[in-house]
This record gives C-alpha cells, sequence and structure tokens, in this order.
C-alpha cells in the first residue's frame, strides 16, 4: 500500500509499481484506491501474486484485488495472479458461503488497460469490471479447473467502451448438477 500511495501522488512521468519476476508474494485482500493527484500509474505484474488459502473477508467482500476510482492506470506483465479459490468452491459446494469473491475488482475506473496477464483459480469470477468506462483488456488468460463453481472469466456490469482481445477463457464448468447450462 505505500508503494501504491506514493505512486499515487507522484507528480511527474509514469510511476511503475514492480512485481518482480521469479517471486512469489502471498497478497491480503487489497483496496487500491483513487482518484491518484498527478499521473497514471502504471502496476508491472513479472511475477506471482496468491491469495490466502483460506476463507478470508475484505473491505468491500466482491474482490480480493479491488481497483476503485482509479483514472488512466495500466495494470499489464507476464505474471500470475491466483486466487487459490479451491476454499471457496467447497464452501459453496456445501451451501456455507452466499457470495464468493472475485480475484480482481474494477470499481468506477476511466480509462484503464489490463494486459498480459494470467489469472488462475478464482474463488469465483476472475475479472469483474463495474460502473467503468474506456477499458482496455488484452490477452489475458484465464484458467480455473472444470469443476469450479462460478468461475467466470469476466463479468462486465453497468460499463462504457469496454474492449475484449485476444482473452483465453477456460474457468470452470457452467453446468448444474442436473447436467444442465447454469445461466
Amino acid at each position: 500500500m505505500k508503494a501504491w500511495t506514493t505512486a499515487c501522488i507522484f507528480s511527474t512521468g509514469w510511476p511503475t509499481i514492480l512485481i518482480p519476476s521469479g517471486k512469489t508474494f502471498l497478497l491480503s485482500p487489497l483496496t487500491f484506491e483513487g482518484p491518484c493527484l498527478y499521473a497514471s500509474v502504471h502496476v508491472r505484474v513479472e511475477g506471482n501474486i496468491v491469495a490466502p488459502d483460506k476463507l478470508w473477508t475484505s473491505q468491500n467482500n466482491t474482490s480480493w484485488i479491488t481497483f476503485r476510482d482509479v483514472t488512466a492506470f495500466t495494470v499489464d506483465g507476464n505474471g500470475e495472479i491466483d486466487g487459490r479459490g479451491s476454499v471457496w468452491w467447497d464452501c459453496k459446494k456445501k451451501n456455507k458461503c452466499d457470495s464468493v469473491p472475485s480475484a480482481l475488482g474494477i470499481l468506477r475506473c476511466v480509462d484503464l488497460t489490463i494486459a498480459g496477464m494470467k489469472l488462475l483459480n478464482s474463488p469465483g469470477k476472475h475479472l469483474t469490471v463495474d460502473s467503468s468506462k474506456w477499458v482496455h483488456l488484452k490477452g489475458l488468460s484465464f484458467a480455473s479447473p472444470a469443476d469450479s463453481p462460478d468461475t467466470d472469466g469476466i463479468y462486465i456490469v453497468e460499463s462504457h467502451y469496454v474492449e475484449v482481445k485476444d482473452a483465453a477463457i477456460g474457468a470452470g464448468n457452467s453446468l448444474n448438477q442436473d447436467g444442465k447450462l447454469d445461466w
């Protein structure tokens, strides 16, 4: 959070937060809040980010990693974001969890790009874009096991001008217990 706060008030250039390659970081639920004062922020994910391997709560209870009210930013790289969703899937299958969070949430953001990363094993939806505009999603891949419940790749709601390009989505099973499509 210190890196985000510093980047968000940076007065010149294009500040970059780097998640370095060859390393894995355990990240508790977190919200990156805007608006940033002067500059566009760049988050470069070269390494891996993993969620806690247990049920957890977050500020908003809808996403593990949230970007909220941020304008003109980029999240890219060839790293992986692993939501470690199996504990959530078990909870959902046993009807002990009413709601299951997304791995990555974008809320009320404008002019953003998310590119090149792999999102794995989300507790619920892999990426949620809500109440945002001018969103560019490029070269992303989403993967979770076939028996993972409600792990949609991308969920877009109340947003405008959203571009999805070159996405590979292999996220969960859309069949219910009766073998029928779950809409």
